[in-house]
């Protein structure tokens, strides 16, 4: 039927291989027992790279090096980076989904590097994800486990104070959606909630004392959109998060 089109065309355009899907039931009475349903596709290149410039208050200026390759090595993955480079930022965000399997389900692995210099601080820090992923018409799903690690290095009148700490958490992020379109939203809204627990390893002062100890993770966002006539459309968000967590223990940023 047309809804089933709809969808089916919804999750064309939502898989990252195509820049464009239209698809079409063919209305021909004299195939009505056994419609044909007509599919239009035009594929993303293979490869596509984006390169960008900006300023920000805090890190000053900087370039940006996008790319995403729909095909590493012919495997059915998406691979994307991202290098950013500044005199006070510098990072590289990498990931790698698989195409769409049975079910809507994507399996996945990220990374994340990055460099911050602020005021009399130095700042390294990197994490490692893998997890999988279920988008549905309503309801998306997110599990993985992540481990993460934060150096940060203070500048003091008696010397320079580093601070270590690591943590290993399990993640689950849940969004409902209630939409007239999932990729251009103008009446509707959405929940998106995120829960985690885990352990955190901490060495944060000069004489070595550990910090460690679990903590636990909360985060919630509503969404709300709404048409306001004359080609007009409104948006309005709550959100709210909180990490739980005795206070010495130390938790990488």
């Amino acid at each position: 039927d047309v809804c089933s089109s709809d969808l089916f065309q919804e999750r064309l355009q939502k898989s990252g291989l195509f820049e464009g899907a239209s698809v079409a039931l063919d209305t021909d009475p004299a195939t009505a027992e056994a419609a044909p349903v007509n599919v239009q596709l035009r594929e993303l290149p293979l490869q596509q790279a984006t390169f960008g410039t900006g300023y920000s208050a805090n890190t000053g200026p900087r370039v940006t090096v996008e790319h995403i390759h729909r095909q590493p090595f012919g495997w059915e993955w998406i691979a994307k980076n991202k290098v950013e480079l500044g005199p006070k930022l510098k990072s590289w965000t990498g990931e790698l989904t698989s195409y769409p399997l049975e079910g809507l389900y994507r399996n996945l692995i990220a990374g994340h590097v990055e460099r911050l210099e602020a005021v009399k601080e130095v700042r390294d820090s990197a994490s490692l994800r893998i997890g999988r992923s279920q988008d549905t018409t309503r309801i998306e799903r997110l599990t993985f486990a992540e481990v993460t690690h934060s150096k940060l290095d203070t500048a003091s009148d008696t010397g320079t104070i580093t601070s270590n700490n690591d943590a290993l958490s399990g993640n689950y992020h849940w969004i409902y959606r209630d939409l007239d379109s999932v990729l251009l939203p103008t009446d509707g809204q959405t929940l998106s909630t995120q829960t985690a627990v885990g352990y955190a390893l901490s060495r944060r002062d000069t004489s070595g004392t550990d910090h460690n100890g679990p903590f636990a993770r909360l985060y919630g966002r509503y969404t709300l959109y709404r048409p306001l006539g004359a080609a007009w459309y409104g948006t309005a968000r709550i959100e709210a998060g909180q990490v739980i967590t005795r206070h010495a223990v130390g938790i990488p940023d």
